[in-house]
């Protein structure tokens, strides 16, 4: 490989010495034009990590994220063990765990050596805490002797953690789980500076007060400027007769909040702060936005935004790990109607779907007359399409002859401000009685295949054809296995698909295949309809079909140790929201733009 010929920006997430001292040298020798920029939890990173990023050019101290409210102070306990008699000792810690989780019932992670030891404490806690409460993961399990992983693999799997979370959880792991939210973590094992400050760390950013429990003394790996995030004594301990009071207010603060009776749940916190001030601050927080008003125009406010409290209130009380609603037959919202709502559904329509638009009256003329002037027409539409975008040109727009026309009847190529240009074919289809079927498509992009170049999007126009089912679902087939690279994009312009409505930014086009004027839209409503149309035809990414998969399954981006249940979904949830990117190569050049063969 050869190294890039203009600077290089490097930004390593998570930097640190065991991770990318290799890693630095490598990119020092391959790209040497490459910066470094290490972004890391350390703030004072070892020599080895200064000696492959440099000097420190920004720490943000824990001093001022306490300040900034960006982090909490965490509560450090220190259990005092002996680790000498490791059968005696485990039983030491379990029992100790046991007695603390059986007072408060907290969501906790307990850290251990190995699997070993992972499944002796599990033995040891389940009896004590219930079968329901413990689980147990090994994040690293390839990692582990092939006794260790058939050990654990013996293990029944409903006693594996699978990556959702209970009130009262207790995981029992052997390394950090990433993105999980606890309230207390137990450190039953001697481990490095790095990986106490980043529980320190998990732990200090959650919402609540967390608490580390620590079996070694790890605060002598930590700095100064570190150890501000530790509170030195343990958090008090409720006596059972407060935890049960709180535990009945819990329930009636969920009670009330399924039954969307606010004014009750104000008098439900007051008593929950009566009893216990931090619990009270903390589920106030939590329901702040139903109080994030006046007092006097609570009353209004609650009416007027009626549906969307109701939604967050329902939120709250089936994800939330302090509510206690427990999930009931016949609790579904298709299966039952709540109060209030039948008496809108009797006010408020069905949504229906929206209706097609009516064809224009067929006029006497041949078949090839009617495809020759539908295919004038899109031409015009394509080119007026582009006359209302001030951020594209249209470099090439061209009408094919009759004949063999390679599956396609027009062509045209458009460049956008960023100088990356998008090629599209255009198929035109007068259907109106009968539906456009699999076979119709499938030939034409057969032949479009042949050309053996790279096209964005292959676009089928059919003002008044409808797509069937089955082709709806094969074009689903097709674009995830790219059946028709190096097609990149395949879209039906069609009624069923809205193509009505681009036509109706143009009059004079919309009546040559519909029997009414188009419906009069707001200047809003259009720049609307022209932006979902121009995003059609957005550039794709240049990438053999190999890579491009990882674009339909992004998990597969994954490493293994960020392949947990958790961060799976995490993950899922927030790709499709991701911030868009431009894809280079190692020249610089676009992967965007088409490549060009040279002779």
């Amino acid at each position: 490989m050869g190294s890039f010929s203009d600077p290089l920006l490097v930004i390593a997430e998570e930097a640190a010495h065991r991770n990318w001292g290799r890693i630095c040298s490598s990119i020092d020798r391959y790209f040497p034009n490459a910066a470094l920029l290490g972004l890391t939890i350390d703030c004072a990173p070892p020599a080895q990590l200064l000696k492959g990023f440099g000097p420190v050019i920004y720490a943000y101290s824990c001093t001022q994220a306490l300040q900034d409210r960006a982090v909490k102070t965490v509560f450090y306990q220190q259990v005092r063990s002996d680790p000498k008699d490791s059968s005696n000792w485990t039983q030491q810690i379990a029992d100790w765990i046991a007695v603390q989780e059986n007072k408060q019932k907290t969501s906790a992670m307990l850290l251990c050596d190995d699997i070993e030891t992972a499944l002796s404490l599990f033995t040891k806690l389940q009896p004590a805490l219930g079968v329901e409460r413990v689980r147990i993961h090994v994040p690293y399990l390839f990692r582990s002797s092939r006794q260790d992983m058939k050990q654990y693999r013996q293990l029944p799997k409903e006693f594996r953690w699978n990556g959702t979370r209970s009130p009262g959880m207790l995981i029992i792991c052997t390394a950090i789980i990433s993105n999980l939210s606890v309230d207390t973590v137990y450190l039953t094992k001697q481990t490095n500076r790095f990986t106490a400050l980043s529980i320190l760390a998990t732990l200090a950013m959650d919402q609540k007060t967390g608490r580390l429990v620590d079996f070694y003394d790890h605060r002598k790996l930590l700095k100064e400027t570190e150890r501000v995030l530790f509170k030195e004594e343990p958090p008090p301990v409720l006596s059972s007769q407060s935890e049960e009071r709180l535990g009945v207010l819990r329930e009636q603060l969920t009670d009330a909040l399924s039954g969307h009776k606010y004014h009750r749940i104000e008098a439900l916190l007051t008593l929950i702060s009566a009893e216990s001030p931090e619990e009270g601050e903390r589920l106030s927080k939590q329901l702040a936005f139903l109080f994030n008003m006046p007092p006097a125009n609570r009353a209004e406010y609650w009416a007027q935004h009626e549906s969307l409290l109701a939604w967050k209130s329902d939120l709250w009380c089936i994800l939330s790990q302090d509510s206690t609603f427990v999930w009931k037959e016949g609790d579904c919202p298709d299966s039952a109607v709540r109060e209030g709502d039948a008496e809108r559904s009797e006010r408020e329509p069905e949504l229906v779907p929206r209706p097609l638009p009516v064809p224009a009256a067929r006029i006497d003329e041949p078949v090839q007359h009617r495809g020759a002037r539908l295919e004038q027409a899109a031409c015009q539409l394509i080119r007026k399409l582009f006359d209302l975008s001030d951020d594209t040109v249209m470099k090439e727009l061209r009408h094919q002859h009759n004949g063999f026309q390679y599956g396609f009847d027009i062509s045209f190529t458009y460049q956008d401000a960023f100088g990356v240009e998008t090629t599209c074919l255009l198929e035109c289809k007068d259907y109106q009685k009968n539906p456009i079927q699999e076979a119709d498509v499938s030939a034409k992009l057969s032949s479009a295949q042949d050309m053996k170049r790279v096209i964005d999007h292959w676009i089928l126009l059919s003002p008044n054809g409808t797509v069937n089912n089955t082709l709806n679902k094969v074009y689903q087939e097709w674009l995830e296995e790219d059946k028709w690279y190096p097609i990149l994009d395949i879209q039906f312009w069609t009624p069923d698909n809205g193509i009505d409505q681009l036509f109706g930014l143009f009059p004079d086009l919309y009546r040559q295949f519909y029997a009414s004027d188009p419906p009069e839209l707001t200047e809003e409503e259009c720049g609307a309809v022209l932006k979902a149309w121009k995003d059609k035809l957005a550039p794709m990414p240049h990438l053999p079909p190999v890579w491009k998969r990882y674009l339909h399954n992004p998990e597969w981006m994954l490493t293994y140790s960020e392949s947990d249940t958790v961060s799976l979904q995490n993950y899922r949830t927030f790709y499709p929201n991701r911030a868009p990117s431009r894809l280079l190569d190692g020249a610089g050049s676009s992967l965007m733009v088409p490549r060009r063969s040279t002779s």
